[in-house]
């Protein structure tokens, strides 16, 4: 994981590794579903977090 300033803006980069090592045969662990969770949580949660910080 990292963070990058680019002009007035930060950018995080994350890399989930090791999704490889889990079982195949567990459909819950499927790379689809590591891509959906991070970036709703990068894309919505995140933001909204630093909102009502920023607001309290």
């Amino acid at each position: 994981m990292g963070l990058f300033a680019e002009g007035e803006r930060t950018v995080l980069r994350l890399t989930h590794r090791g999704l490889e090592t889990f079982p195949v045969d567990n459909p819950d662990l499927a790379r689809a579903n590591f891509v959906e969770g991070w970036s709703a949580i990068i894309g919505t949660s995140l933001p909204e977090f630093i909102a009502r910080r920023q607001s309290a």
